[in-house]
């Protein structure tokens, strides 16, 4: 079981993933389970372009002037080559365990 609900600094989740154009946010939420109450939106739909799901989370980024941010995602292909905002994950996993200790050590040291 992932762990993610433990940590005590603050933070909060903005959805980039394509289920954002096939379920409402609160589908999401509750997809999220623990972690439902720190989903506060998902990212705009922009005109296609390369690295196009960076550039949507880069929206969200610049709106809200936001110094520290990082994305967990499966499609690396969707990012610069060596974007330092990205955790990658396994496409055929999901969010493994030692995905999420890097992202628990991120948040820590980020806090």
């Amino acid at each position: 079981m992932l762990k993610l609900s433990t940590v005590t600094c603050d933070f909060q989740i903005v959805v980039s993933s394509s289920w954002r154009f096939h379920y409402p946010l609160e589908e999401l939420r509750g997809q999220l389970g623990t972690l439902s109450g720190r989903v506060t939106g998902v990212t705009p739909e922009i005109r296609p372009c390369s690295y196009q799901r960076y550039h949507e989370i880069k929206e969200v980024v610049d709106v809200y002037r936001l110094e520290h941010w990082m994305a967990v995602d499966d499609a690396v292909n969707e990012f610069p080559p060596e974007c330092e905002n990205l955790l990658a994950c396994d496409p055929r996993h999901g969010l493994q365990e030692r995905d999420a200790r890097a992202l628990r050590e991120w948040l820590m040291q980020s806090a």
